[in-house]
């Protein structure tokens, strides 16, 4: 179910630079609108897989957070939570390299219907999709990770970086 990057914005290199940093994941990966489309048809379970930092600057309306650190990413999570198992499970980072070690992970555990969003929140922000704060509000800022990552996040957006 692999979606084509959405063109919203210009190309800045956005995607490029994402696929050379996933590219190596055999996580099944969707654009922003087939995991918004997902969201809002089949009501998919919406898991944040960054830091809690990151996700209280914002996150994707509905997601849980899950606690995967880069271990966890790497050698599968422990879950404190039950996924469904009738209804999509969209998994989500900066730009898809956590988000995809844990939809591998997810994948080799047999769960099904189990999708990496490809370029992260940043994709889903410049798609123009919503974004909500911790108390539920809406926003325009997202966390970027990184300077590297920040660059394709309009300056007024971005939140949470050390300076």
């Amino acid at each position: 179910m692999a979606g084509a990057q959405s063109s919203v914005q210009s190309d800045d290199g956005f995607h490029a630079a994402v696929q050379a940093q996933i590219s190596h994941l055999h996580a099944v990966g969707i654009d922003a609108a087939v995991a918004h489309r997902l969201i809002a048809e089949e009501g998919a379970m919406v898991l944040d897989t960054r830091t809690p930092e990151e996700f209280a600057v914002s996150h994707l309306p509905g997601a849980r957070f899950v606690k995967f650190g880069i271990t966890e990413a790497l050698f599968g999570p422990r879950l404190p939570i039950n996924l469904p198992t009738d209804r999509p499970i969209v998994v989500y980072c900066t730009i898809g390299w956590r988000s995809g070690k844990v939809t591998q992970a997810l994948e080799a555990r047999g769960v099904k219907r189990v999708f990496n969003l490809v370029g992260g929140i940043i994709a889903w922000q410049r798609a123009g999709f919503a974004l909500v704060d911790p108390a539920g509000n809406p926003t325009k800022l997202i966390h970027p990770y990184d300077r590297n990552w920040a660059r394709f996040v309009p300056p007024e957006a971005q939140a949470g970086l050390k300076k």
